[in-house]
């Protein structure tokens, strides 16, 4: 299983990291969790608001994930909520919404870690610091 570990932008204003698992996965997808899948040339967003994935459409850039909405700013911006941009010094545009994540219901192999998160076969549940579930890429001994 291959893996990486993202504590970029978003999950430093939210507390979280996401994990990227590939395997499993078709090659045209990336993983937001073990449910959830966006785009491949997207960014995994979770919108506080609503407890979803979001997938922000910046083509081959790494985005920002604007905290708690459905927005994002391309990489090395700020968002800028209460103008609706991004700003990168004194230069701002437009922020993009973010896209629907595409949710399959849980595999029967899928690892259970509690009645409301599961991780992907070939995974281990781990306790993230902030009390939620993720999903490590390594099996338990």
């Amino acid at each position: 299983v291959k893996g990486s570990l993202d504590c970029g932008p978003l999950h430093g204003i939210m507390g979280k990291c996401l994990l990227t698992l590939t395997a499993g996965a078709p090659s045209d997808r990336i993983v937001c969790d073990a449910q959830t899948s966006c785009p491949k040339d997207t960014t995994c967003c979770f919108m506080e608001k609503t407890h979803k994935w979001g997938c922000c459409p910046l083509v081959l850039l790494q985005a920002v994930c604007c905290q708690g909405g459905n927005h994002c700013c391309p990489s090395g911006h700020t968002c800028e909520p209460h103008r609706s941009t991004c700003s990168r010094g004194p230069n701002t545009i437009a922020w993009f919404t973010k896209l629907s994540a595409r949710t399959e219901p849980m595999d029967v192999s899928d690892v259970k870690c509690d009645n409301k998160s599961s991780c992907a076969s070939g995974t281990t549940c781990c306790r993230l610091p902030s009390g939620e579930w993720g999903c490590c890429p390594l099996v338990k001994v």
